[in-house]
C-alpha cells in the first residue's frame, strides 16, 4: 500500500515521500514547496496515479513534466525553451526518469527525438493526470503572487502594436496570472512560430503554419504614403506625374513582392534607382514621417495625423489579414481550451 506523507524540512522545502507497507522502504524523495499536497486535497489521487504508473515510485514532478513535454514536442531543446530551463537540465530530467523507469524511453531518430513504445505508454498513462495536477496547483497558486505558475507565451508582430490592441492586452493581463509577451518583425515572428514553442500569436501571415489553428481577426488597409507639406499623404504610384526616384522606396518584410509587382504595371516603367530596406512597417513609417522616402503602409498609422482630412486616406491599394494563432498542442492542456475561447472573444471585440 502506497502512502504519501508530508513534513517540514529546513526553511524553504516541503518533503513528500512514499512508503510501502508490503515492500522495503523506497526512501525519501524531496519535492519543492510548489508541489505541496494536503491529505484531503482533490489532486492527491492524481499524484497516486502517477506514482502507480511509475511502478510505485514517486519522482520529481518537474522531471515528469519535462519528460512529457519532450515526448510531445519531439525535441529536448523545444521542451527546454517551453519550460524555461536549460537544455542540459532538460536532458538530466529525461535521464533521471529513464533511470527510475529502468528502460530506454527516448531515442534519436532522423527527424529528432522519438519516443519508444514504453515512453508512449508511460505518457499515455500519466500525461492527463499530470496536466490536471498542474492546472489545479496553478489555479490555487495564482491567488498568491509570490508563487510561480506556468507562463503563457504571447507573440505579437511589431506592426500590430497600435491603439486598437491595447484593450485586448489589458483584458489579457487580467485573465492570465503569468504572461510572457514577445514581439518582433514579421520574419522573426515566423521563425519563432516554426520553432513551435509559442502558445498564442497575433501576426500577419501569408500562409498557414503547421501545428497552429488560425483564426482571422481583421483586415488592414494599405496605401502608398509620403511626406508632403509636413504631413503624411497618399500618393498614386501609377501616375506618370509621380517620380519614383524623387525619394527612396522603403520596403520591409511582407510588402516587398507586392510593391515590386505594382511597379511593373507602370507605363512607362521607370527603373528604380534607390531603395531602403527595414525590418518592419513601424520602422518604415518612422522614415516616411521623417521625409526620407515613400512606402506601402497600413493606413491606421496615419489616421491620427489625417483625422481632419479623411479624403487623404481614401485610396486603399490592398489589404493584409491579421490572424490569431493558437498552438494546437497547448489547446490539449486542461483549461487552455476555455482560455482560447475567451481570447477569441476579446480579439473579436477589438476588430475594426
Amino acid at each position: 500500500m502506497l502512502l504519501i506523507k508530508k513534513e517540514r524540512f529546513r526553511r524553504d522545502w516541503t518533503v513528500s515521500y512514499v512508503t510501502c507497507r508490503s515492500a522495503p522502504p523506497l526512501g525519501m524523495i524531496f519535492l519543492p514547496r510548489v508541489y505541496e499536497f494536503r491529505p484531503s486535497h482533490p489532486v492527491l489521487s492524481n499524484a497516486s496515479l502517477i506514482a502507480s504508473a511509475l511502478g510505485g515510485r514517486m519522482s520529481y514532478l518537474s522531471q515528469l513534466r519535462t519528460f512529457v513535454d519532450v515526448c510531445r514536442w519531439g525535441s529536448i531543446s523545444k521542451a527546454a525553451v517551453r519550460l524555461g530551463i536549460s537544455q542540459a537540465t532538460a536532458s538530466a530530467h529525461v535521464q533521471a526518469i529513464e533511470a527510475l523507469y529502468g528502460k530506454r524511453l527516448l531515442v534519436r531518430g532522423p527527424s529528432g527525438i522519438e519516443a519508444t513504445s514504453a515512453a508512449e505508454d508511460l505518457v499515455e498513462r500519466i500525461a492527463n493526470h499530470l496536466d490536471a495536477l498542474e492546472m489545479e496547483i496553478g489555479s490555487r497558486m495564482s491567488q498568491n503572487s509570490s508563487q510561480t505558475v506556468r507562463w503563457v507565451d504571447l507573440l505579437i508582430q511589431d506592426d500590430l502594436f497600435d491603439e486598437s490592441l491595447m484593450p485586448f492586452l489589458r483584458s489579457l493581463t487580467a485573465t492570465l496570472p503569468r504572461l510572457r509577451l514577445l514581439n518582433g518583425s514579421e520574419r522573426a515572428c515566423v521563425e519563432r512560430l516554426h520553432h513551435g514553442t509559442i502558445d498564442i500569436a497575433i501576426v500577419l501571415l501569408p500562409h498557414k503554419l503547421p501545428g497552429y489553428e488560425t483564426i482571422h481577426v481583421k483586415s488592414l488597409d494599405y496605401a502608398y504614403l509620403i511626406l508632403k507639406n509636413g504631413r503624411t499623404s497618399v500618393i498614386d504610384i501609377m501616375s506618370a506625374d509621380f517620380d519614383l526616384n524623387a525619394s527612396p522606396l522603403i520596403v520591409y518584410d511582407g510588402i516587398r513582392a507586392d510593391v515590386m509587382h505594382a511597379l511593373t504595371q507602370r507605363h512607362p516603367m521607370d527603373p528604380l534607382a534607390t531603395m531602403i530596406e527595414v525590418d518592419s512597417a513601424r520602422a518604415a513609417h518612422s522614415l516616411v514621417a521623417s521625409g526620407l522616402g515613400w512606402s506601402l503602409l497600413p493606413t491606421s498609422y496615419c489616421e491620427q495625423e489625417n483625422r481632419n482630412d479623411s479624403a487623404s486616406l481614401s485610396q486603399v491599394n490592398f489589404q493584409r489579414d491579421v490572424f490569431f494563432l493558437w498552438n494546437i498542442k497547448s489547446t490539449r492542456r486542461d483549461g487552455m481550451a476555455k482560455l482560447k475561447r475567451t481570447l477569441v472573444q476579446l480579439l473579436s471585440g477589438n476588430a475594426r
